[in-house]
């Protein structure tokens, strides 16, 4: 949710326009591409004094594509890649997170969000994680998309999702990701099995008062950029 946006300051161009936009919660998907160029007029002040605040400058994508290095220190460069975009407390997204469409459609979208980067949520974190481990390990690599439902204490359903990876050179599993909380989303390279890592985010749930109603494992994902067929979320 937004925060409430100071009445009394006097902005201009851009900035005015774009809160009053952010007023007209929700923003429909005509007003979020509007929104979209109006942020790119503001400044980093300007987008404070209107409740949003702009991404840090994401790590050069060259630092998680040095394949001299071990899979679990490039995973961990691929998680700064996605933790430096920041999440997105908005009602709405910035870009296309439709999953049902073909991995080459879904890996355009990643790289848009590299081009033109803003906050993000769950799932395009995971877009990115499928992106910046394209062919790692001679695609060995395996991706698996992971669901998580959850009820909270106020009996509201939430949902998440992060990506697991497996490296069948060490056998361990680990997973990328962005939520609000920090034991929701990454996860080092440093479970025996995927029943264990799981577990460990079923006791991060616990640990927020919630209880996992449900968890969705889908099938690894393909390596090929130009694959286009869909991947299986669960």
């Amino acid at each position: 949710m937004l925060p409430a946006v100071p009445r009394k300051a006097k902005l201009g161009g851009p900035a005015e326009r774009l809160r009053q936009l952010i007023h007209k919660l929700p923003v429909q998907e005509d007003g979020v591409k509007q929104a979209l160029k109006l942020i790119k007029g503001c400044s980093a002040d300007e987008l404070a004094a209107v409740g949003l605040q702009a991404p840090a400058p994401p790590v050069p994508a060259a630092a998680v594509d040095d394949s001299q290095q071990p899979i679990a220190a490039r995973l961990q460069a691929v998680q700064e890649l996605i933790s430096s975009l920041q999440y997105n407390h908005a009602h709405g997204y910035y870009y296309d997170v439709s999953k049902a469409r073909p991995l080459s459609a879904i890996l355009a979208t990643a790289a848009g969000i590299l081009s033109d980067p803003l906050p993000i949520k769950c799932i395009e974190a995971v877009f990115l994680g499928l992106l910046l481990t394209q062919g790692w390990g001679q695609g060995e690599l395996q991706r698996l998309p992971v669901g998580f439902k959850s009820m909270g204490p106020n009996r509201q359903v939430y949902r998440h999702i992060v990506l697991a990876v497996h490296d069948p050179s060490s056998g361990l599993f680990g997973a990328l990701g962005i939520s609000r909380r920090a034991n929701l989303m990454y996860k080092p390279l440093a479970f025996d099995s995927l029943a264990a890592l799981l577990a460990d985010y079923q006791e991060a749930y616990r640990g927020w008062g919630h209880s996992v109603v449900k968890v969705r494992v889908g099938l690894p994902v393909e390596h090929d950029a130009s694959y286009t067929g869909p991947v299986c979320w669960r």
